[in-house]
């Protein structure tokens, strides 16, 4: 039997609401299980075997669980209430706090035998962060919010809006980004800036135009400052290859979430844009 995980219709086909794909307020047993597997073989199973660091169970204990001193549990058992209280927790945030506490404290110490042996560890933590499509990331020992509450909301607006074809282009951009087994950000960010094209065309009232004249001839309907068409312009330069770019889409082998969600974001609100602009003139979408 294949071990591959199932990705369902509904987030192949982009139809999962972007909220749901991105765990802002939110930790499935997925993202959960991750990061418990890296806490535990990196510190805690760690402990087991090195004698010097009892001080971590006890500073657990007393200052993020705050009980008292005279009743640190066996390592087992304390494993065991960390355990409990990544799986069980109803609040969701709790789980970024004990991870949190335990990395503070392991940079708080010198302790050499944990710090040499997590040289890497924002990386490692922020890779699990990113493959389980979580709004947060590990800057600086700390976990801050990456993605927000107005981003989602500007990019489910776009999703849902009655503009049919750039609707689609915005679902499939989601849907590439989500993949948690195969995330295809390249072609992501060419579904955003098509999402835009898409809707350009039936703006300006001709369908066989290019991006550039098209947003001339919308800027002959609606007020854009020309600030932010030529900045759109280049970014459609970009991602399509287009002459006289130096460094296209094509040319770039290292595109991460960040680089796909930040298109996703700036091309939803973008596309928001056109269509408020057009209510505000009265013109029509064909």
């Amino acid at each position: 039997m294949s071990s591959e995980k199932s990705i369902l219709f509904s987030q192949r086909q982009g139809h999962t609401p972007l909220r749901e794909t991105i765990q802002r307020e939110s930790m499935d047993k997925e993202l959960r299980t991750a990061l418990w597997n890296y806490i535990y073989g990196n510190f805690c199973n760690r402990m087991k075997w090195f004698g010097n660091l009892d001080w971590l169970p006890k500073k657990i204990w007393t200052e993020y669980y705050k009980e008292t001193i005279d009743t640190v549990p066996e390592l087992m058992l304390m494993m065991a209430r960390i355990k409990k209280d990544f799986f069980e927790s109803e609040n969701w945030y709790e789980v970024y706090d004990i991870c949190e506490f335990i990395i503070q404290s392991v940079w708080q110490y010198d302790v050499e035998v944990l710090r040499n042996s997590c040289d890497d560890l924002p990386h490692k933590i922020n890779s699990i962060l990113e493959q389980e499509n979580s709004a947060y990331r590990l800057v600086a020992r700390r976990f801050i919010e990456m993605i927000g509450k107005t981003e989602i909301e500007a990019v489910e607006e776009a999703a849902a809006g009655d503009s049919e074809a750039a609707c689609e282009h915005i679902k499939t951009a989601i849907s590439l980004l989500s993949d948690r087994q195969n995330p295809d950000y390249r072609n992501s960010i060419k579904e955003s800036i098509s999402a835009v094209e898409s809707l350009i065309r039936p703006i300006s009232g001709k369908s066989a135009i290019s991006f550039d004249r098209g947003l001339q001839e919308i800027k002959k309907k609606i007020e854009i400052h020309s600030a932010l068409s030529e900045g759109f312009k280049k970014i459609y330069a970009y991602t399509s290859d287009e002459s006289g770019v130096r460094h296209g889409l094509s040319d770039e082998s290292n595109l991460t979430n960040t680089d796909a969600m930040f298109m996703l974001v700036t091309c939803s609100a973008f596309v928001n844009y056109l269509k408020g602009k057009c209510v505000e003139n009265g013109i029509e979408i064909n």
